[in-house]
């Protein structure tokens, strides 16, 4: 059985994010026309987003998210082709003082969706960690111990998911940069394989005029598999959302400030 998936941050920040609604419908139309089953998503802020992305996107009758006042927590969505058997979110315990995190961070109130799929043999996450402009493991970045802490609730959370012998695809915006300290430590402790061996960004700060950007581009979206027993086979890996498209009345530009990973694999 063969399965194509996305991953992509939208950029639904509310109230200072470009024409979301224009480009809400453009990446909409983009992937009505292409054969995606699964689509892993981040920043699907409040309602608003949601019924867009529910509206425009004909082909997914299959929703997963969890319920808190504005919107999806966490602003992360499953949209699938294929019933859901389970749907759970976690939260981040280490969300730390609110004096510490953007107002939009504690709009979201990060966390993990984690669904099973309808006679499929794994197990998927999609997350977003805390929101870091800064993408610096230090101690003058005040956000990095909130993401290292993260890190390591996805680590517990990945391996208690795997000690029942399920593989597990593990997609999402972690707002830590590929081949750091935290990188490196959450392949070691999980024995997850990085399905997307680049090094050049997914996230680009100069994409969209928009208030809050990082101070660099970097890769910081990642798909991550561990597999318990052999019956995922990676066919192809590709980018989506990496051109401008057309929003408006012959006016270009980006989907997001990121770009979509996108892959084709197997069940054996």
């Amino acid at each position: 059985m063969q399965l194509s998936l996305l991953n992509f941050n939208t950029l639904g920040t509310p109230f200072f994010a470009p024409f979301i609604t224009k480009r809400y419908q453009a990446f909409a139309k983009i992937i009505n026309e292409n054969p995606l089953d699964i689509l892993c998503l981040q920043e699907v802020a409040t309602y608003y987003h949601l019924s867009l992305l529910r509206k425009y996107l004909q082909g997914f009758p299959f929703v997963a998210y969890e319920k808190q006042l504005y919107g999806p927590q966490g602003g992360v969505v499953i949209f699938s082709k294929i019933p859901f058997e389970k749907i759970y979110f976690q939260s981040f315990s280490a969300l730390g003082s609110f004096k510490n995190l953007s107002f939009y961070t504690r709009l979201l109130r990060n966390g993990m969706l984690i669904v099973k799929l309808k006679n499929l043999p794994f197990t998927l996450m999609t997350t977003h960690l805390v929101s870091d402009f800064e993408f610096d493991e230090s101690p003058t970045n005040h956000l990095y111990p909130y993401v290292k802490n993260q890190v390591e609730e996805v680590i517990q959370q990945v391996n208690n998911i795997s000690k029942d012998n399920t593989s597990i695809l593990v997609t999402g915006d972690f707002n830590l940069k590929k081949h750091s300290k935290l990188y490196k430590t959450l392949l070691q402790k999980t024995k997850v394989t990085d399905v997307f061996p680049e090094k050049f960004p997914t996230y680009y700060r100069e994409r969209l005029d928009y208030k809050f950007k990082g101070k660099t581009s970097e890769r910081i979206d990642f798909v991550f598999i561990k597999e318990r027993e052999k019956n995922i086979r990676v066919l192809a890996h590709s980018y989506l959302f990496d051109k401008k498209e057309q929003i408006s009345n012959k006016k270009l530009n980006y989907l997001s400030d990121h770009i979509g990973l996108k892959i084709n694999f197997d069940i054996v």
